[in-house]
């Protein structure tokens, strides 16, 4: 059979993988929070096992601190606080993905293959597609409100965040979703966890010590009672790898500062970062460089603009009643690329660092996840025809995401397969940006479809524009280094053409170089042979067949400058 490392597909071994639950000489059945892991272990257990089978690597030195609480909490909130019963499948891929969170936490600065990272980023990208879909569920006002009590609570205006405390913040929000838990209980249910994860990292030496326990009476709280007495009496291993605490780097306002700096936006732009910043902000200033970033970041802002053009179609005049629906868009492509740049681990962007580059990776990931929420929240009092297409965008988004580090490495993917996640990724998000524009400026249902009909074939012809340029461009003009695509093992529509031009030895050539990500020298080659196999034509003709007819004429030259974009 082929495995993982071999195949560059994350196939799981037939039979199970004995993991060593113990941990520096420590059984699970000791650890300080077995209180409330007690009544749990079994489910648990299994939770731990499936990660084993999927990740070996990860638990090869035996399970990390913490192992099993995120399960034990899950299992046990949902079901003592919660008012109805949730699915056993959507318990598990909850309690999955905060192992897996949990596990890799405790092995950052391993260094992983290739073939490693392509399956750690599947198996992430796959269950947080799952449970995106999950949240989708719980769109209503409890389900808005478990959000703001777990992103945005007033007692955490400012000051530090600790990993420990926003880990089972997540956790108990996860769990007050599945079993619909009620807010009064919810609040008490995180005051505690907030608590004992202070204490947890004060353990470590990471943060001050918490003040009094808040009283709390459940029969859960004497679990964490005890779990907190077992915390302070006895020692804390260190696991397969330290654990670097912070998660919010406690300089992040100076690493960040030097590309915050910027001479006076225009006004429709100022209008547009200042929506941004109001749908991202909420309460938690910590975060704020970051989405000072995100916001300033250069860029050609194009699906802002395309939601702004769209509304001045239907209606001169119209594009200030679009920026909140530009501003959302804009910062739901920005986050897609935050978690494209660590996906591909990509040191620049439009001459700047990256997030994860300054800050590490876990941080850019979870900003981006705290961020998304945030979306969710602050776009949830918008009409339901313009809520709806803005969320189903995220959830296409996710999918070609899902899709596309699914099919990294697989030198046979076809031209159709490139245009459905291309799909996916953009011209769903082009769609979805023309649509808004024009319902904001009162556009009926009719000239509504046809303006995003004219977006979703402008975003095809954008991503093949895009990926060609990847291979052609230069990184003087393009903002980042060429050949990101090659390097990460992304086959697109210019190397499948090429692929599909070579004859068997060229060809045989060109997949050992995509197998093995490429170098500069190789890539060299590649762009002398798309060249000579007039690759740069065949990609921008084929993008030209995905253009409708034009909406306006200020749509058409913007419809032209995407095809004859240098960068």
């Amino acid at each position: 059979m082929k495995t993982a490392a071999t195949s560059g597909r994350p196939d799981l071994p037939a039979r199970p993988v004995p993991i060593r639950l113990v941990e520096a000489g420590q059984p699970l059945a000791e650890r300080w929070y077995q209180p409330l892991l007690k009544p749990v272990r079994r489910p648990v257990e299994k939770v731990l096992q499936l990660l084993a089978r999927s990740f070996p690597e990860l638990l090869a030195a035996g399970l990390p601190p913490r192992a099993g609480l995120a399960s034990a909490l899950l299992f046990r909130v949902s079901s003592e606080l919660g008012s109805r019963r949730p699915s056993g499948r959507a318990l598990r891929d909850a309690a999955t993905w905060f192992e897996f969170y949990n596990a890799k936490q405790f092995h950052r600065g391993a260094r992983f293959s290739l073939q490693e990272r392509r399956q750690l980023f599947r198996f992430h990208l796959d269950r947080a597609s799952r449970l995106w879909k999950l949240l989708r569920r719980f769109d209503d006002a409890h389900g808005h409100a478990v959000l703001d009590l777990a992103i945005g609570a007033p007692e955490r205006l400012s000051g530090t965040l600790w990993e420990g405390v926003e880990w089972l913040r997540a956790v108990a929000a996860a769990a007050a979703l599945l079993g619909r838990i009620a807010l009064p209980e919810l609040e008490a249910c995180c005051a505690q966890l907030s608590w004992l994860g202070q204490l947890w990292e004060h353990r470590l030496g990471s943060a001050p010590a918490p003040s009094e326990r808040p009283i709390w009476l459940h029969p859960l709280a004497e679990s964490c009672c005890r779990a907190a007495d077992n915390l302070l009496q006895g020692s804390l291993p260190s696991g397969p790898r330290q654990l670097a605490h912070g998660h919010i780097p406690s300089d992040l306002s100076e690493r960040l500062a030097p590309l915050l700096a910027e001479s006076e936006p225009a006004p429709l732009l100022a209008g547009l970062q200042g929506c941004q910043r109001s749908q991202l902000s909420g309460q938690l200033a910590p975060l704020q460089p970051a989405v000072d970033m995100l916001v300033q970041q250069p860029g050609k802002r194009l699906r802002a603009r395309l939601c702004l053009a769209a509304a001045e179609a239907v209606s001169p005049g119209a594009r200030v009643a679009a920026l909140p629906a530009a501003a959302a868009v804009e910062s739901l492509h920005r986050l897609s690329l935050l978690i494209d740049d660590v996906i591909d681990a990509a040191p620049m962007r439009r001459h700047q660092p990256c997030l994860h580059r300054l800050t590490g990776p876990d941080f850019a990931l979870a900003f981006a996840g705290f961020a998304l929420l945030r979306l969710v929240r602050t776009t949830a009092g918008w009409p339901t025809n313009r809520r709806e297409p803005w969320l189903q965008a995220v959830e296409s988004l996710a999918e070609g995401e899902r899709l596309e580090v699914r099919n990294s490495g697989d030198f046979g993917l076809g031209l159709p397969d490139c245009a459905a996640i291309n799909g996916l990724k953009t011209a769903r998000l082009f769609e979805t940006s023309m649509r808004l524009g024009a319902l904001a400026a009162g556009a009926d249902a009719g000239r509504a479809v046809e303006l995003a009909r004219f977006g979703f074939g402008l975003g095809q012809a954008f991503q093949i524009v895009d990926d060609l340029l990847d291979y052609t461009g230069e990184a003087g003009v393009l903002g980042k280094q060429p050949g990101i695509d090659l390097r990460s093992g992304k086959l697109t529509v210019p190397l499948a053409l090429l692929r599909d031009s070579l004859a068997r030895r060229e060809r045989r050539w060109l997949q050992g170089v995509f197998e093995a990500a490429g170098d500069a020298t190789t890539l060299a080659r590649i762009q002398r042979l798309m060249r000579a196999h007039r690759i740069p034509e065949q990609c921008r003709e084929r993008a030209r067949r995905w253009l409708t007819a034009p909406a306006s004429p200020a749509l058409e030259a913007l419809a032209q400058r995407c095809l004859e974009r240098l960068r």
